[in-house]
């Protein structure tokens, strides 16, 4: 009886064998050669830090600078390296603002003007604020 090699298995006749892309069917001949239908298959989508995207979805790589594009199950970025602002074990973005306890500063990530690959957070007192900056009510 026939039967076809593939990757060091051996399939019966008319036995399904997997086909590489997931999406075509493929099948042992009664010649031992392997035959697959050729239909187009659909672009498979990626997953990023969690996040799903769809085949040919650009989004943010999390950096404030760098983008990233989902093609056929991979992810594919910029790598631009990016100034930024860390504190706490957190990152920054520069532009991107942070939270803190006291509610009269305002904190930023900003660009250092003397040094263009670093950044820095810069705080200022609110201009609404009613009370004296780290003092509680």
């Amino acid at each position: 009886m026939a039967q076809c090699r593939y990757f060091n298995r051996l399939y019966n006749i008319n036995e399904i064998v997997p086909s590489l892309d997931g999406c075509n069917t493929c099948f042992c001949m009664g010649d031992g050669k392997i035959g697959c239908t050729t239909k187009a298959c659909p672009k498979r989508g990626c997953t990023h830090n969690g996040n799903n995207y769809t085949h040919e979805e650009s989004f943010s790589r999390g950096d404030g600078c760098n983008t990233c594009k989902c093609s056929d199950g991979d992810v594919d970025c910029t790598k631009a390296y990016c100034a930024h602002c860390e504190e706490n074990g957190l990152f920054y973005a520069v532009g991107e603002y942070m939270n803190r306890d006291d509610p009269c500063l305002i904190c930023q990530c900003t660009n250092n003007p003397f040094d263009i690959t670093s950044a820095k957070i810069v705080c200022a007192v609110k201009y609404s604020c009613t009370q004296a900056p780290g003092l509680t009510p």
